[in-house]
């Protein structure tokens, strides 16, 4: 899956990129395509899970 960018997704890869620049895990999320499109609609609060754990809920 998602061969042809590295076995990641692109919202992945900015979200990735946007944590190695120093944002927080919020702030990574919502820089993402699909993190910017949710906050421009209104949505703000959202649920990060990894490994079906939460890591951070808004």
């Amino acid at each position: 899956m998602y061969e042809d960018y590295g076995g990641q997704s692109i919202n992945l890869i900015q979200f990735w990129e946007a944590k190695a620049s120093g944002k927080s895990i919020e702030e990574a999320a919502l820089s993402t395509f699909t993190g910017s499109r949710m906050k421009a609609k209104g949505f703000g609060k959202f649920t990060i899970w990894s490994n079906k754990r939460i890591l951070c809920r808004l």
